[in-house]
């Protein structure tokens, strides 16, 4: 991880309150630090091109964890942090009103289910449990989602190709989920974590 990106990760965990102050949340420092962590002190690095893109892993022994990325995905997840505001940012609340909970919660199972479909069909079949699948995605305000980040607990690089992380990250990203996403405001983003196999 570059100093420039380290930099910007702490920016990120940077809260002002409604007069301009700066505050800190314990809970999203704590985020930063792990971010901090797991990329700074990974073991192993390895990058793979496909075309224009760049797929990294990143290897935590100590934890015997895999982190997955594209360069692609990472840009325009910096983009659209750089041009909103999360939601759990702009007010009191810990999540977003949402303007449909419970349809918003149908979709998540469904963008959860979808993932887990794609990781089922693989050459060493392993379960997605297994394989202890974690998904990170952004949904944007317009109901797109982008997709940053796959954890895993084996190396997806020696399971599928390249190719197919890579067209997994895009078929993730197609995903979208009924809009207006959120009552007030009506623009930002939220990022958030799933387990694709509970």
């Amino acid at each position: 991880m570059t100093l420039d990106k380290y930099l910007q990760t702490i920016k990120n965990c940077i809260l002002t309150d409604g007069f301009g102050n700066i505050k800190f949340s314990r809970f999203i420092c704590l985020v930063a630090f792990l971010f901090f962590y797991q990329y700074c002190f990974a073991d192993d690095i390895r990058t793979e091109t496909v075309g224009d893109r760049v797929v990294t892993e990143y290897h935590v022994s100590k934890y015997d964890l895999y982190y997955y990325t594209i360069n692609v995905y990472n840009e325009k997840a910096r983009n659209i942090k750089n041009t909103k505001k999360a939601y759990d940012e702009v007010g009191l609340a810990t999540t977003p009103a949402w303007t449909n909970d419970p349809l918003r919660r149908q979709e998540a199972k469904n963008l959860a289910q979808y993932c887990k479909d794609l990781f089922t069909n693989n050459k060493r079949r392993l379960s997605v449990k297994d394989m202890g699948i974690f998904v990170r995605t952004i949904i944007i305000d317009d109901g797109h989602v982008i997709c940053t980040r796959i954890k895993s607990n084996v190396s997806l690089l020696n399971i599928f190709t390249t190719k197919e992380l890579s067209d997994m990250f895009d078929k993730i990203s197609s995903f979208r989920y009924s809009t207006p996403l959120v009552l007030s405001p009506k623009e930002g983003y939220y990022e958030a974590d799933m387990c694709i196999w509970r």
